[in-house]
């Protein structure tokens, strides 16, 4: 796995010569594979942190949805007025 765009650019330019487009598409590549990682390491912080705050929460809807309530209530107090 690549540690970041500046890795894959730096492989790419050393195997090969690239045309300007090529490297473009190779950039792009680079963002989305550090957009994938930022999103994993996201997604772990998220689950780590609903199992702290709000476990029943997280293990009845998931973490995600979990988080995307609480954000819509405005915390987890509002949340838990809403229910009752």
């Amino acid at each position: 796995m690549f540690k970041g765009s500046g890795q894959v650019l730096e492989a790419t330019k050393a195997s090969m010569d690239l045309s300007q487009v090529d490297l473009i598409n190779v950039k792009m590549f680079a963002r989305v594979m550090n957009l994938a990682e930022y999103r994993k390491k996201l997604f772990d912080y998220l689950t780590t942190k609903m199992g702290g705050i709000a476990p029943n929460l997280a293990v009845l809807i998931g973490e995600v949805v979990g988080v995307r309530l609480i954000s819509h209530a405005g915390s987890l107090t509002n949340l838990a007025k809403c229910w009752m």
